[in-house]
């Protein structure tokens, strides 16, 4: 992001960026406290329903923003997104050699007789609910309203094969390469840095879901104004393009995909060969998760401790 994204931007325009760590608590507190210090956060997509009941995001000036750099779920009222990413079955290459049978899907993924051995899982319900309910037969594009309790019970047959539950991104691709689990489930652009530094793994793109990554502007935001110049900045295809040949992130505008080397772009989630064989975290599932994340956190987390 530095590279790519703010030192290029400062060097153009003169507005300088101020690094922090983002944590959706410190938000919060800001906003209650009545005194932001931040102007853009990058929460992750489901927490972004808790930000729009507290008021504590503002909405995109698209007179400022060219909006048509960020189509689709890229944008909307209150956030664009400057890349996707995917949330996939990835596998161990060295335990899943090309030339043999490899799963294909969840129903794989859920299938020990046929692919025995240990799996990895994010510890949360969002996406991991919807792989069940996949596994269960559930299409991609019926999943909304989820059946809770049709993916709890899904979940149950999986639970004494999941060896680990992942709470960082570094963690769900080191678990698989390592060896310690043989599949499990990652974020695409995890599974390109791994690749790239040699790990044996590979991302299975069939059932896979698409997501934005976000970034919202922090209601009182005090530097508004080049804010919205900074998003607008994010969407340039020639940054998205070279942020993707650097880290395999995948662009969110388009345009930047025949900006980069056709074989790099067949490896990045937003092509167009791997996301015809997803689903997208639409308006729909966004809505229903905004409204549902902490009720459904709760069960998830008790469901988690009975061990």
């Amino acid at each position: 992001m530095r590279h790519v994204f703010w030192e290029p931007f400062t060097a153009e325009t003169g507005i300088r960026i101020v690094e922090g760590n983002y944590t959706l608590a410190k938000h919060m507190a800001m906003k209650e406290a009545g005194r932001t210090e931040w102007d853009l956060g990058h929460p992750g997509l489901p927490q972004l329903g808790e930000l729009m009941t507290r008021n504590a995001v503002e909405r995109i000036d698209y007179g400022v923003v060219d909006r048509r750099q960020f189509p689709g779920a890229a944008s909307d009222e209150y956030y664009i997104g400057f890349q996707y990413f995917s949330t996939n079955i990835v596998i161990n290459t060295k335990r899943f050699p090309a030339t043999g049978p490899r799963p294909a899907g969840w129903a794989d993924f859920w299938n020990v007789s046929k692919f025995p051995g240990p799996r990895s899982m994010r510890k949360q319900p969002f996406l991991t609910l919807e792989a069940a309910l996949i596994a269960d037969g559930v299409p991609m594009d019926k999943l909304y309203p989820l059946d809770l309790d049709r993916a709890f019970k899904k979940l149950d047959q999986l639970k004494p094969h999941i060896s680990v539950w992942w709470t960082t991104g570094a963690q769900s691709v080191d678990v698989i390469a390592s060896g310690e689990v043989d599949m499990g489930v990652a974020w695409d652009s995890r599974v390109s840095a791994g690749r790239s530094a040699g790990q044996p793994v590979e991302t299975i793109w069939n059932e896979g879901a698409m997501l934005p990554s976000i970034h919202v502007v922090m209601a009182g935001a005090p530097n508004r104004p080049d804010t919205m110049k900074y998003l607008n900045y994010l969407g340039r295809a020639d940054r998205q393009a070279e942020m993707a040949k650097l880290n395999g992130s995948a662009p969110s505008n388009p345009a930047a995909l025949s900006l980069i080397e056709p074989s790099l772009a067949l490896t990045l989630c937003s092509h167009p060969d791997n996301v015809k064989q997803m689903f997208w975290f639409d308006a729909v599932a966004q809505s229903y998760w905004r409204e549902r994340l902490s009720s459904i956190s709760e069960r998830f987390n008790v469901w988690i401790a009975r061990g």
